[in-house]
């Protein structure tokens, strides 16, 4: 996915977030941490990506509703009652169910897709997600920016300890020749 993003940059980078969004975001984020995309276009990208993500799901749902629940619900448990119920349930509890599933992540494309199911007013859905999305995508751009340019402070360390350790090695030799020459005069 790296060699992609260095490859493709913006290009593959909505394409990427639609996907995969919070680990895509840390790489694109560490990338610019090094000068190779630019923070602002990261961050943008990933919030538009994840929004066009989420919506696909709640489109998905909804969409389902009429045509694929009626005829193979009943093979997974899906009823009209429980249809029912979640309608009540994200009526009152949207902004919760949401936000649990945007930090815990596990349940989240089932908590979009019932979102749809439910037919939940997109607008208000859009309002939730994008609430939610701006401060989550912020975090993962500072977490993968600030990641960067710890492994770069870690290399530019490293680089540095390597060149003293060689001036100490051929000093130390230098020296051990030096005393090693003045003995047998």
């Amino acid at each position: 996915m790296l060699t992609l993003i260095l490859q493709y940059k913006y290009f593959i980078l909505l394409p990427l977030t639609i996907i995969e969004g919070p680990i895509v975001t840390m790489m694109a984020a560490f990338l610019a941490s090094m000068g190779t995309l630019n923070i602002y276009l990261v961050y943008t990208i990933a919030v538009l990506g994840d929004l066009i993500g989420d919506s696909i799901y709640y489109w998905i749902g909804r969409s389902g509703r009429d045509t694929i629940i009626p005829k193979y619900g009943k093979y997974v448990g899906i009823t009209e009652e429980k249809i029912l119920f979640a309608e009540q349930h994200y009526e009152n509890h949207l902004w919760k169910t949401i936000i649990f599933g945007k930090i815990v992540q596990a349940p989240i494309l089932i908590i979009l897709v019932v979102a749809g199911i439910t037919k939940t007013d997109f607008k208000k859905f859009l309002l939730v997600i994008l609430t939610i999305t701006i401060p989550k995508v912020f975090l993962f751009v500072l977490l993968g920016f600030y990641l960067g340019k710890s492994y770069s402070a870690v290399g530019h360390g490293l680089d540095v300890s390597m060149v003293v350790v060689w001036i100490i090695l051929i000093i130390g030799f230098i020296a051990y020749k030096m005393l090693k020459t003045s003995k047998t005069k």
